[in-house]
């Protein structure tokens, strides 16, 4: 509201609409207002941004190459750490899913350099199945060797990239209810959506999919077909052009 270059962008009356790439951006926009003014309630839609199948050919990257054992279950994670992502929940899942003794991995692709995430990692009790792979060029092939995948975001989540690839790859989603995350998934269907910035839902769901294999990759290809049907390409571009074409009929 305070901020000059905002009403040179999204506050300017001469904008006509903004594109929001979830319901939950149009929905921050139309909750905005000070005093008696407040955000026209017809500018902001919803248009999802589409994905092809066909981007998605690659390999998978061998689960070998960190030393991931063939039959463990593999939990991957794509993010810079940021406060934000929620890692720290997630490192503070690791203790109570050590105590079940099931044979389960996390794999972090993306930059971790916080000494107090690393310091937890090494406190976790599963320090020797955390593998840190940095930043890579290829997260999605790296993802797509996973069983599952996990955005622990806390906030400020719009329809994350990291989520969708890994539903591409079939790999089951595990989504905290912030941002545009939960309109990804349809729970228990084609993934699971948890409580945000709780160490215990993590766990339990990365639980329920590890002890439940079939379950699990029935969900995964549910999330697969998902983002096939409601989140592709052409319903993006279709969309697109409709608003094109309504914006100039008014003019």
């Amino acid at each position: 509201m305070f901020d000059p270059i905002s009403w040179l962008t999204y506050f300017n009356p001469r904008v006509d609409k903004i594109v929001c790439v979830a319901n939950a951006v149009r929905d921050y926009f139309n909750g905005i207002g000070f005093l008696w003014w407040h955000f026209p309630p017809d500018k902001a839609i919803t248009i999802y941004k589409g994905h092809d199948l066909s981007w998605y050919q690659a390999p998978a990257v061998p689960r070998s190459t960190w030393g991931v054992p063939e039959k463990a279950f593999l939990v991957g994670c794509i993010a810079n750490e940021r406060p934000r992502k929620g890692l720290s929940f997630l490192v503070d899942a690791l203790p109570k899913i050590a105590e079940t003794g099931l044979e389960i991995h996390l794999l972090l692709i993306g930059t971790i350099d916080g000494k107090k995430t690393l310091a937890k990692i090494a406190q976790s009790g599963l320090k020797e199945s955390i593998h840190l792979t940095g930043y890579r060029n290829d997260a999605a092939q790296v993802l797509a060797a996973c069983d599952a995948c996990i955005l622990p975001a806390t906030k400020r989540e719009g329809l994350p990239k990291a989520i969708i690839e890994g539903m591409v790859y079939q790999v089951t989603p595990i989504v905290t209810k912030t941002g545009g995350s939960p309109e990804l998934v349809e729970h228990g269907v084609s993934g699971l959506i948890i409580e945000t910035g709780s160490a215990a839902a993590i766990s339990e769901a990365i639980l329920q999919l590890a002890r439940n294999p079939q379950q699990n990759a029935k969900m995964g290809v549910a999330a697969q077909a998902r983002i096939q049907r409601d989140f592709n390409t052409v319903t993006t571009v279709e969309q697109t052009l409709d608003l094109y074409r309504e914006l100039l009929d008014q003019g």
